[in-house]
């Protein structure tokens, strides 16, 4: 059965655009289930004339943002489809037939998005340069994204709720939809940019309005949102191309202003000039194919000034990032994930003190013990939220009986195998509790395990990892050994001491399984796709703060033949698991680690002071 889709538009102050785009809209063949107007901040003005019946209008009485206006209208969406437009924006009459084309193909994916066409009605040269230029990176970026785009895109209803919508921290037009897709990316999501998909952008730029979008609602976001995940990817506009275009840009700016005081400086100036027209030719190539050599030589100076706003702009916040970090004493540091976290989309239920999510694909054999070990905890106030990574046995139905059972439990199935890390990201994503802990679908827990970890974090603030003792059972559930853990360099006031006994233990990474702050695991990159990252991960949070481990062995780990690390022994078998996408068989994980532990030191606040200064 084909899904349906709900058409969202923001609109602020009646945009000037809003007829021409609802216009469209309308003769949309064939339709959506219904169209959505969103009107922010209502002044009583009066709309366009509407000539459907299904169209639903919602006045939301204050300005807030699209972000916060695209949640409202999410909020009464009943398609499975949200399918986002911007008011300045016309679609063509087949939208709805790309969209639904485009979320079939395999693998199926959680978000779609299409880019600007070529032909936009604005003549002047600044909004001619604009729309082209964004045409050109969306036609020419890679199909798996690792974003969104809320121009014309598209996500799964289902998958929106999950991660709680926009950020509503954004008040203007800005990277809402961006900051969206990083998270899709984190919780493991496809997102799709499909480049059959184009709309119309009417909007027109002037100069004035390009540097301030482009610099105080685009680059100063985005790149603290990048500094804020610790990798910036070799795509779309920040793309590696594009960042030596900026450096280059800056020289020949340097080297001009020297030429002032002394002519010798030209001709460096003139090969900077050179090298920057050859890094960019393919753009200029395309801006002279479409509209001629004159428009092509006018865009020059216009993409020059776009690589030095953006430049300046991520240079002065990466500047101040290190500047805050450079002897600094302690301090509470607010996040942009911790601010999208505090302006999302209100729940509809009371958050738990403790989510828990559990991570499976294929594990009939034992995850109904594991299910109720966590249902007999004397600690009732948590959730357990299941993901399901596709499973092909009786997972899928064991997990709903418990779900039908106990209004504690959310299982979420997902359509495709998303990979461990993937699975294991979304747990976390989707989880609302002030602590988390992942749990294994084949390891138990003792009946005290939550009450007495939660007991230490409420009442130790140095600590954000509370931990039991492990002993391993077999697959009959029989204790077969026991696995100390050594807990007291984990719990000295040297961030050092922490990290330096993390990363020389060879046992199994059992701390990562133990019950963790939120607001810390959340400043982290949890666990991307490569090999043994949940050890850097651990690594990470030792250097963040105290980890307990509390002396009685309330954590049972199931050892048998079907663990990951005993059924993939081959390095890139175990990359694949982690990341189904990973292809090349010549992975090299121990090096890959190392340079983790590196960057991990990077993203950590307070760095100056890590080998010195106590952490309590």
């Amino acid at each position: 059965m084909r899904k349906s889709i709900s058409l969202i538009i923001p609109t602020y102050k009646t945009d000037t655009h809003l007829e021409q785009c609802l216009k469209h809209v309308g003769q949309c063949s064939p339709p959506p289930q219904e169209i959505i107007l969103v009107v922010d901040g209502d002044t009583g003005q009066v709309l366009p004339q509407i000539e459907r019946d299904d169209v639903k209008i919602l006045r939301l009485p204050t300005p807030g943002g699209p972000g916060r206006a695209r949640n409202a209208g999410a909020k009464e969406a009943l398609g499975d489809i949200l399918l986002f437009i911007d008011a300045d924006v016309i679609v063509p009459v087949d939208i709805c037939s790309k969209f639904y084309k485009a979320f079939s193909t395999d693998p199926k994916p959680d978000a779609v998005f299409g880019s600007y066409d070529d032909e936009p009605p604005e003549q002047s040269i600044v909004s001619q340069y604009k729309n082209l230029l964004h045409h050109y990176t969306h036609q020419n970026s890679e199909t798996d994204a690792f974003t969104f785009w809320t121009g014309c895109g598209a996500i799964l209803k289902s998958q929106f709720i999950e991660l709680n919508g926009f950020s509503e921290q954004y008040t203007e037009p800005s990277i809402e939809d961006i900051e969206l897709g990083y998270r899709l990316k984190q919780a493991g999501a496809t997102i799709l940019l499909d480049r059959s998909i184009q709309a119309t952008h009417l909007k027109k730029w002037t100069l004035s309005d390009l540097v301030r979008t482009d610099f105080f609602l685009r680059a100063i976001p985005w790149s603290r949102l990048i500094i804020e995940h610790g990798t910036m990817n070799n795509d779309m506009n920040i793309n590696l191309n594009s960042r030596m275009s900026v450096v280059v840009c800056f020289l020949l700016l340097f080297s001009l202003f020297l030429s002032i005081f002394h002519i010798v400086f030209a001709p460096s100036a003139a090969l900077l000039f050179i090298l920057f027209v050859i890094f960019n030719k393919h753009i200029f190539l395309f801006f002279l194919k479409k509209r001629g050599i004159v428009f092509s030589l006018k865009t020059i100076p216009l993409h020059l000034l776009y690589y030095l706003v953006s430049g300046f702009a991520f240079g002065s916040v990466f500047l101040k990032h290190r500047l805050k970090n450079f002897g600094a004493k302690k301090r509470e540091t607010v996040s942009p994930t911790e601010l999208t976290n505090r302006n999302v989309m209100p729940l509809n239920r009371s958050s738990p003190t403790i989510s828990i999510g559990m991570p499976v694909y294929n594990g009939e054999n034992f995850i109904a013990k594991a299910i109720d070990s966590i249902l007999s905890q004397s600690f009732p106030d948590f959730e357990l939220i299941i993901c399901d990574n596709a499973s092909t046995d009786a997972t899928p139905q064991i997990c709903q009986e418990f779900a039908d059972r106990d209004d504690r439990i959310r299982y979420i199935n997902s359509s495709e195998n998303r990979g461990a890390s993937g699975n294991f990201n979304r747990a976390f994503h989707v989880g609302r509790g002030r602590y988390f802990k992942w749990a294994a679908h084949d390891d138990e827990l003792a009946p005290h395990y939550l009450k007495q970890c939660i007991d230490v974090l409420e009442n130790r603030n140095d600590v954000i990892l509370c931990h039991t003792q492990v002993n391993v059972i077999d697959e009959a559930g029989e204790v077969i050994r026991h696995d100390p853990i050594d807990a007291y360099p984990l719990d000295s006031d040297m961030a050092s001491e922490r990290f330096n006994a993390l990363i020389r233990t060879d046992l199994d990474n059992y701390e990562v399984f133990g019950v963790i702050r939120n607001e810390v695991l959340e400043k982290t990159p949890l666990i991307p796709g490569y090999i043994a990252s949940d050890r850097v991960l651990r690594a990470e949070l030792g250097l963040r703060g105290k980890f307990h481990i509390l002396p009685e062995p309330l954590f049972f780990c199931r050892d048998h033949p079907m663990r990951s690390i005993r059924a993939m022994p081959a390095h890139h078998k175990r990359g694949q698991w982690f990341d189904p996408k990973l292809k090349s068989r010549f992975i090299f994980p121990h090096w890959r680690i190392f340079a983790e532990y590196f960057k991990c030191i990077g993203r950590v606040e307070e760095l100056s002071a890590i080998s010195m200064q106590p952490s309590g």
